[in-house]
């Protein structure tokens, strides 16, 4: 998980490997049974599970498709816990792989507003449903009483994924809908279960099981609420203090695992940038701000200018905004927070009117989550804090 596009490229040749093998086609076994069958059934399985989780937050199509599929589920004889996790992370992928293909892959361009929406919103249900049925397993399985972290941390991780895949699908309602705050909605609550979690979690100081949870659910969760949340502090400075800290909180739960995982330091260092970038726009906005309350003599774009720079340094360093935009610009201009995004409107995940490379990524060009294998040394941002403070 460490290295999106490294694991895509193993779990697509795992997936090849299973379809030559025909282990997606297990049930047409007949004269085989036992522990080995119950073994391919559930090698099977996990690659369908990575496979989906890859394809979602890569934005790339599942290598395995539901209509080539005839395997069976684990039989009785396995553990109930394990039968009721491999059920959960199949009936979840199956969703995310509805996502990919109907949302995001090609067909979804020809549907409408309206059937775009809904669509969404039956595949949020669907995820809904699939989670409410896990937590009542998990009730039943779990003795609140005498329950170990381990497994605490393990159930909470599965409602930061559940929100993750819920904010993938709700992103897909066009921004423009009645209901499109609903993506907002969800992606501040997986960074709320999330902070939540580290909280709850970091009290017992167990850094290494901390790791894993940062490795198999950070890691592997769409970056979607993240960066939705992200966006919309962007569109709206004046009024994201509790946005900005629920990013400050994403990044500050990943350092505990820093010094043990290469990769959650690097997926610190990449969400640490887009802290930053955010830190400077809402600093400027609001130095333009108190600006305009002075004389109307007083000129204040200079002093607004390393507000800006900085600004402008790394989101031109993360290619988030396009070539063309520029928070000089914006705020040059006086505009109004938002005013900037597509139709004048002001959305709850914004969309500038010059499309931000973010979309692109989403619909499978390129991933964000590639920054994670690229050096990210080169983007200036260790110092952004210590001099924005001193203007």
């Amino acid at each position: 998980m460490c290295k999106p596009l490294l694991t895509w490229s193993l779990t697509g040749a795992t997936a090849r490997m299973c379809q030559f093998l025909d282990y997606h086609r297990l049930s047409r076994l007949k004269s085989e049974s036992g522990p080995l069958l119950q073994r391919k059934i559930v090698l099977f399985w996990s690659t369908y599970v990575l496979d989906r989780s890859n394809a979602l937050r890569l934005g790339r199509p599942p290598a395995i498709q539901d209509r080539d599929i005839d395997s069976p589920m684990l039989s009785d004889e396995n553990p109930p816990a394990l039968v009721a996790l491999v059920k959960f992370w199949v009936d979840t992928g199956c969703v995310q792989g509805k996502i990919c293909n109907s949302l995001y892959g090609p067909a979804a361009k020809s549907l409408s507003s309206d059937a775009r929406a809904a669509t969404a919103e039956a595949f949020a249900d669907e995820l809904d449903q699939i989670h409410q049925r896990r937590l009542k397993t998990n009730a039943a399985m779990f003795d609140r009483q005498a329950s170990i972290p381990a497994a605490d941390l393990l159930v909470s991780g599965e409602s930061v994924r559940h929100f993750g895949a819920l904010t993938m699908a709700l992103s897909a309602i066009p921004l423009n809908h009645p209901r499109s705050s609903r993506a907002l909605e969800t992606a501040r609550k997986c960074l709320q279960v999330n902070r939540e979690n580290s909280k709850t979690h970091m009290k017992s100081n167990n850094v290494y099981a901390w790791t894993v949870y940062c490795q198999w659910v950070l890691l592997d969760a769409p970056l979607t609420p993240f960066t939705g949340v992200f966006c919309n502090v962007i569109a709206n400075p004046e009024s994201s203090q509790e946005d900005l800290q629920l990013l400050e909180d994403f990044v500050a739960s990943l350092q505990p695992a820093v010094p043990l995982s290469e990769g959650v330091e690097k997926f610190h260092q990449l969400c640490s940038i887009f802290v930053n970038v955010a830190r400077a726009y809402v600093r400027a906005k609001a130095q333009q701000r108190h600006a305009n309350e002075r004389s109307d003599d007083y000129d204040f774009s200079q002093a607004l200018q390393p507000a800006i720079g900085e600004f402008d340094e790394l989101s031109a360093a993360l290619g988030f905004f396009g070539p063309d935009f520029t928070a000089s610009q914006d705020l040059s201009m006086g505009s109004e927070p938002g005013t900037y995004f597509s139709d004048g409107l002001n959305p709850s995940i914004a969309e500038p009117a010059i499309k931000p490379s973010l979309l692109d990524w989403q619909s499978g060009n390129v991933s964000l989550y590639g920054l994670l294998e690229q050096d990210l040394n080169d983007i200036a941002c260790g110092n952004l804090g210590e001099r924005q403070g001193n203007n």
